[in-house]
Parts: C-alpha cells; sequence; structure tokens
C-alpha cells in the first residue's frame, strides 16, 4: 500500500512540476512512478505516469516521447478495461501525432477516441473530439469538411448549453468562413461569441472574439474599425494576464500597420510578440513577429 502511495504521489509531482514549467524535475519522477508500477504490475500507476509524462513531453515539444508515454498509459487503461480513459488516451495520441504534422494517423486515434466516447455516451468529450478533427482538416486545407466537424461540435455544444463550448465552436466555425473569403459570414460567428461574452465580461473569448474581428477588418483594408477591435483585444488579454493570446492580437496589429506602411509604428507590437512568443514557447506566433520585424527593417534600412 504504501509503494502504491509512492506511486501516486510521483505521478501527481510530475503533473504539477510541469505546471510549474519544471520539466526536467517533472520528468524524473515521472519515470520513478512509472518504474515502480511496472515493478508492482500497477495498471493505474502505469496509467497515471504515462499519461503525465505523456503531457509533459508534449509541453517541451518532444512528440516521439509524447507519443510513447501515452500508449503505455493507453495500454494500461485497455488492461483496466476503462473505456472513458482509453479514449482520452486515444485522443492525446492524436493530439500528439497533429503537432507532428501526421495527419492521418492523428485521424485515426482521433476517430478511435471518438468511438469510446459514443460508447459512454460522453457528449462534452465529443465535442472536444470533433473539433479536434475540424482542426485536422482545417491544417489540411480541406475547410468544407473542417466545417461539418465544427458544426457538429456546435449542435452537441447547444444541446448541452456549454456555453464555453458553444463560443468556441462560433470561433471556429468563423475562422473557416474567414479562410474561405465568406467575411460576412465569419463577422456574424464572431459577433454572436461577443453577445454572449460581451467586452464587459473580460473573458478570454471576449478577448479573442475582438482579435478575429480586428483580423477580418485588416484583410477587408477596413483598418479604422481593425484598429478599434485590436487595441480591445490587447487590453483585455493584458488584463487576462493571457501570454498566449496576446502574442496573436500584436502580430495581428503589426501587420494592420504594415499594409498601412506605418512600419515605424508596427515595430513594438513585433518586438513585444516576438518576446512573449519566445517566453511561452509559442512557435507559430514567434514565426509570425520574426516575418513582420523582417518586412519591417527591411522597409526601413534599420536592419539589427
Amino acid at each position: 500500500k504504501e509503494d502504491t502511495f509512492k506511486i501516486s504521489a510521483c505521478g501527481n509531482l510530475c503533473k504539477e512540476l510541469k505546471n510549474a514549467g519544471r520539466y526536467d524535475e517533472s520528468v524524473s519522477y515521472g519515470i520513478m512512478g512509472l518504474k515502480l508500477a511496472e515493478k508492482l504490475n500497477h495498471e493505474r500507476g502505469r496509467a497515471l505516469c504515462g499519461n503525465n509524462l505523456g503531457l509533459v513531453y508534449f509541453r517541451m515539444g518532444n512528440y516521439d516521447s509524447s507519443i510513447y508515454y501515452h500508449s503505455i498509459s493507453l495500454k494500461a487503461r485497455f488492461a483496466m478495461k476503462d473505456t472513458a480513459s482509453t479514449g482520452m488516451a486515444y485522443n492525446n495520441i492524436g493530439i500528439s501525432y497533429s503537432a507532428q504534422g501526421n495527419f492521418p494517423l492523428a485521424i485515426n486515434y482521433f476517430l478511435l477516441s471518438m468511438q469510446m466516447k459514443e460508447k459512454t455516451g460522453d457528449k462534452k468529450g465529443m465535442i472536444a473530439g470533433y473539433g479536434n478533427l475540424g482542426v485536422i482538416y482545417d491544417q489540411m486545407n480541406q475547410p468544407d469538411t473542417a466545417l461539418k466537424y465544427f458544426e457538429k461540435a456546435h449542435v452537441l455544444a447547444t444541446e448541452l448549453n456549454d456555453k464555453v463550448s458553444i463560443a468556441q465552436c462560433l470561433l471556429n466555425i468563423g475562422g473557416i468562413h474567414e479562410k474561405k473569403g465568406d467575411y460576412e459570414k465569419a463577422l456574424t460567428n464572431y459577433r454572436k461569441v461577443l453577445v454572449m461574452y460581451p467586452t464587459s465580461s473580460k473573458t478570454k473569448e471576449a478577448a479573442t472574439a475582438h482579435a478575429n474581428l480586428g483580423q477580418v477588418y485588416t484583410e477587408t483594408k477596413m483598418y479604422e474599425f481593425a484598429s478599434l477591435e485590436l487595441d480591445t483585444a490587447i487590453e483585455l488579454y493584458r488584463n487576462l494576464g493571457d501570454n498566449d493570446g496576446l502574442p496573436r492580437a500584436l502580430n495581428i496589429n503589426g501587420n494592420m500597420l504594415v499594409e498601412q506602411n506605418l512600419l515605424r509604428a508596427a515595430l513594438p507590437f513585433f518586438n513585444e510578440a516576438y518576446t512573449l512568443a519566445v517566453q511561452t514557447g509559442n512557435q507559430i506566433e514567434r514565426s509570425r513577429s520574426a516575418k513582420g520585424l523582417s518586412q519591417v527593417y527591411s522597409g526601413t534600412g534599420d536592419y539589427q
């Protein structure tokens, strides 16, 4: 009993240290717990430690190791005949394959996850599953298929009256319409989010909706509207301390200014976005801000 307590303690420390950004220590405790679980043939311990190691390696960007440890967790959950958590393990593996750009395998694991969720009637899990499939097909440049899955997620979220999920679905649906150039439909969906989460709610949903509106107005060259929306988004993200969403809004603002040839005005937005993206490991926004800085330096001749 004392040994099984140690397994749980190691697994939980692995998770807590991951959340604190202390990845090396997190891995150390996770492996310690997993080794003890292997020694005792303790499936629940294998499931716990394998899952948490998979999550920390994902956070570190080591997707091969993430898949390896999530697969250990999956095998243990099968042995325990725990259908609900087996679906979660399939989903985690799918997310890691997606991050690697291995979309066919990611889709396969997401569909396996959905089968488990359907068996257990986990509608909230199905919303997330449809959302993951939508994101994958969006990344594969198949917007119509992506839209189909986002709309399925929206139907379920509405059935459950899951306000947060409804808002995320509307943002996703709006994003697909935006990519297809159907800006009015995109604006309609983003505005629906602001009906649910007005600016005064000071939520991440409101901040994201304002940032998305700013992006659409930038794409349609309605710069005054874009500026107002982006100012609001940036203020909300700052007040929330959301350093994941803030770099995106800063980059959109920088790009809006570059489009108007206001290069020096764009510089501080790209600089701040780059600094934050480096700090948080946000590779997408880091790349976008680096590209923006390059445009500014090239246009002004101020190479650094």
